[in-house]
């Protein structure tokens, strides 16, 4: 049996595949500028700039399901009154 936390990550790697096949289909030659730009930009700038990704995805994924459930729970107040 499979968890949710493993359903979960493939969905998220799915959509992952979308939006970059989507990127490729819609402007192949604005994504081969963006490799070669991405060739040419030094290591730790790249570096950083994943760390920073990296954090800010966490953060959405994290604060996601709390801002949902804050919000499911101030609608469900609202109607109680």
């Amino acid at each position: 049996m499979r968890s949710i936390a493993f359903a979960d990550f493939l969905i998220g790697v799915g959509i992952l595949f979308v939006l970059e096949g989507l990127l490729f289909a819609a402007s192949p030659a604005w994504m081969r500028r963006a490799m070669k730009s991405a060739l040419a930009t030094p290591d730790n700038i790249l570096r950083a700039v994943g760390i920073g990704s990296a954090v800010v995805g966490l953060i959405l994924i994290w604060l996601g399901p709390a801002l949902v459930l804050f919000r499911h729970r101030r609608r469900s107040n609202n109607r109680c009154e």
